[in-house]
C-alpha cells in the first residue's frame, strides 16, 4: 500500500468512525426523548420525536455517500 492509499484508507475510516458516533448518540438521544413521555403525548412531544426521527433519519444518505465516495476512490 502506497502512503498515497493508506493517508485515503485512514481519512475513510475517520470519517465512518464519525458517521458511526454521530449514529450511536442519536439513537440513545431518540430513545432517551422516548422514554421520558408519558403516553398519550402532547403535541409539543410529538414534535420533538418527529425532528428526533429526522435527524436520525438523515444518517442513511450520509452513509451512502461516504460509501460511494470510498468506492469511486478505489477505482483504478
Amino acid at each position: 500500500m502506497t502512503e498515497s492509499e493508506a493517508h485515503s484508507a485512514n481519512s475513510y475510516a475517520a470519517r465512518w468512525h464519525a458517521v458511526l458516533a454521530e449514529n450511536s448518540i442519536l439513537h440513545k438521544e431518540h430513545l432517551d426523548l422516548i422514554a421520558s413521555f408519558t403516553r398519550l403525548f402532547s403535541t409539543a412531544q410529538i414534535e420533538l420525536l418527529e425532528a428526533s426521527t429526522a435527524r436520525f433519519g438523515r444518517l442513511p444518505p450520509q452513509i451512502q455517500q461516504l460509501v460511494e465516495a470510498w468506492a469511486q476512490s478505489r477505482k483504478p
